[in-house]
């Protein structure tokens, strides 16, 4: 065997230890954090994260400041920082306290391990009351004229007119 064909096979085995040792320590890794989607500190740590993050992109999309949020709280700015850092201790009560501050909804559910989890806005389905055809559309297509009346009502309006133009 040539010395290029044996530099080739230590490359190779060398290659196959950084596996061998790399495929050890993903095993070690799945050890210790099997079963952590159940532990309660976990759980706690990543709620506060999660928490941290929609408030950070609430104040983004409010264009507010720290200083804004923490007037609005009634609270001092190192309280709204340490939300922000997650090293507050959150109550529901402050979590509402804080949505309310930034005109939010708070949402908490709970779901079983290994369910996946499609979070969409909640809309109700209109109820449709008429459906009328008329030949005000370009040519070829068809004007829908729906009264959606319980959106209306929601809405406090008498009459919603959706229109759409079909071919």
């Amino acid at each position: 065997m040539d010395h290029a064909h044996q530099e080739i096979d230590k490359s190779w085995e060398r290659f196959d230890q950084l596996v061998k040792r790399a495929n050890k320590y993903v095993s070690d890794l799945d050890a210790l954090t099997e079963g952590i989607e159940r532990d309660p500190g976990f759980l706690h740590e990543s709620l506060k994260n999660e928490l941290a993050e929609a408030i950070a992109v609430a104040m983004r999309e409010e264009r507010m400041s720290v200083v804004e949020l923490s007037e609005k709280l009634d609270k001092s700015r190192q309280y709204v920082y340490r939300v922000l850092k997650t090293t507050a201790n959150f109550t529901l009560h402050s979590v509402a306290q804080i949505a309310a501050a930034l005109d939010r909804i708070p949402c908490i559910s709970l779901h079983c391990h290994g369910e996946e989890v499609v979070i969409r806005p909640f809309q109700a389905p209109p109820s449709i009351e008429t459906v009328s055809w008329t030949s005000s559309a370009p040519e070829g297509q068809h004007r829908h004229r729906v009264d959606v009346s319980q959106k209306a009502a929601e809405w406090g309006e008498s009459k919603i007119e959706v229109n759409a133009w079909a071919a």
